[in-house]
């Protein structure tokens, strides 16, 4: 065969592979998007009921927990994220042995931690006072916060191993059957929740059976994909490897940094409110931004997919198709965002009344404010998983901190001066000019690496293998 005739027989061999790539991605996504739906109204069905039961300062208390939840999010050490980044290496090697090892590590590490974490909870129970923590006191007697304090905290440090399951299931495209199962954590709470709150059963037990949905869901699913689906990839103590484990931690603790740094600058909100206002002004300010963190959960559902994608595209040195699909799904995901956020913005304020029975006194400047910062986070977003999926965390990491000590102050001193309504509106402007440009330098930083590859070691064939492990490791470095 002539070479010219090979040429354009590996060009197409390129372009079909990139091009069941390209399908694979969007249908996952919208099979995820169609699960997880309905599931996306959960979190909002509970809210009239749980409201009304709980009042405003228990759940006040509740949604500052879940805010100190999520800015422990770091709990994992970063390996979710690192796991998922190395298994798109595995899988586009076909590398079962060196997959189930790195999932072996993760799962028998992490489960470690989360019975350490766990034990020094309860063992604190009693010696921490949470009231002061959330700033409860004189609204709520202090062992009912301390209770309600330990049993949120319990269920997300059990729910740490558990969650690994997700990323599994993104590395090896199976995301439909992900969003399925994270629909159902999200769907089973409400008929239980309902019956606990008509029976009266008391505040600890409504929070309980709210949060322990995920948890055991996450359970069942690890159950079935290790014993139906991927059982050639169940993990096994027998296999934790130490070194498997350093690899995993280096790259996962620059996630678990990140990670950290998000989760307090994007969740501290709620703690601050509380600080400076009042456990009460947090319902004020909770209610209608978990209404539009249903945008964020979307973000999430359209993007995350991206990172495997651009992993085994990476590893193949595809860089066109990770270029196009980027440019493709920045304006997926914000548009997208833009006109869910219309309706939202246009109905929001009534929207909430009518649905918690109450007067929050939504303004439209806070609306406003929530809408264009999911939008500037979905417009980004794609970018983020071109380096996520290529291990370069530094651009994201001086872009978030930067974000991280110029908005806590301003809002901060802005809250007390202008009340809740400036809160998003600091964090957007913050944001315009501390992550947006670190996350574009990163961006092309990452192509760059690949592109510095000769070509004749970047081909993205099915039929040829991806670029040698020790090539992809120094880019990653």
């Amino acid at each position: 065969m002539s070479a010219d005739r090979r040429a354009g027989t590996r060009v197409l061999s390129d372009d079909r592979q990139s091009s069941a790539r390209e399908r694979h991605l969007f249908k996952g996504i919208a099979t995820l998007l169609a699960s997880r739906g309905v599931a996306a109204l959960a979190p909002l069905a509970l809210i009239p009921i749980t409201l009304s039961y709980l009042g405003p300062a228990k759940y006040g208390l509740w949604m500052a927990i879940t805010s100190a939840t999520a800015m422990a999010a770091f709990a994992d050490l970063g390996l979710g994220n690192g796991l998922m980044t190395k298994l798109s290496e595995k899988r586009s090697a076909a590398d079962t042995s060196e997959a189930r090892q790195l999932i072996s590590t993760a799962y028998t590490g992490l489960t470690m931690v989360s019975l350490a974490l766990c034990g020094s909870l309860w063992a604190a129970l009693h010696i921490v006072q949470w009231d002061s923590v959330f700033n409860t006191a004189g609204s709520l007697p202090s062992h009912e916060t301390s209770v309600i304090t330990s049993i949120c905290l319990t269920a997300f440090i059990l729910n740490i191993p558990l969650a690994l399951v997700t990323r599994i299931q993104y590395s090896y495209h199976l995301v439909a059957q992900s969003g399925l199962w994270q629909a159902v954590g999200g769907l089973i709470p409400i008929p239980a929740v309902a019956i606990a709150a008509h029976l009266d059963w008391g505040a600890v037990a409504v929070i309980s059976i709210s949060v322990a949905g995920l948890p055991l869901v996450n359970l069942a699913n690890n159950i079935y994909i290790f014993t139906k689906q991927l059982p050639h990839l169940a993990p096994r103590i027998s296999e934790f490897d130490r070194l498997a484990a350093i690899r995993l931690l280096k790259l996962g603790l620059q996630f678990g940094i990140l990670t950290v740094i998000m989760s307090f600058a994007t969740n501290s909100d709620n703690i601050i409110i509380a600080q400076t206002l009042g456990v009460t002004a947090v319902t004020l300010f909770a209610v209608p931004s978990r209404l539009f963190a249903q945008l964020g959960q979307l973000v999430s559902l359209i993007n995350t997919p991206l990172w495997p994608a651009n992993g085994e595209a990476l590893a193949r040195g595809d860089i066109d198709w990770v270029r196009r699909i980027t440019k493709r799904m920045v304006i997926v995901s914000s548009g997208t965002i833009f006109l869910l956020s219309l309706p939202l913005l246009y109905f929001g304020g009534q929207l909430l009344n009518t649905w918690t029975g109450t007067d929050l006194h939504a303004s439209l400047a806070l609306l406003s404010g929530f809408a264009v910062w999911w939008i500037l986070l979905a417009g980004l977003s794609p970018v983020f998983m071109v380096q996520n999926s290529a291990g370069l965390v530094a651009p994201q990491l001086i872009g978030w901190m930067s974000y991280l000590v110029i908005s806590i102050p301003l809002r901060w001193v802005s809250i007390p001066l202008y009340g809740i309504d400036g809160v998003p509106w600091i964090s957007c402007l913050v944001y315009s000019f501390t992550v947006l440009p670190a996350a574009l330098y990163g961006y092309h930083r990452a192509i760059g690496r690949i592109a510095a590859v000769p070509r004749r070691l970047r081909c993205s064939s099915p039929k040829t293998p991806p670029l040698p492990a020790d090539v992809v490791s120094k880019l990653r470095e």
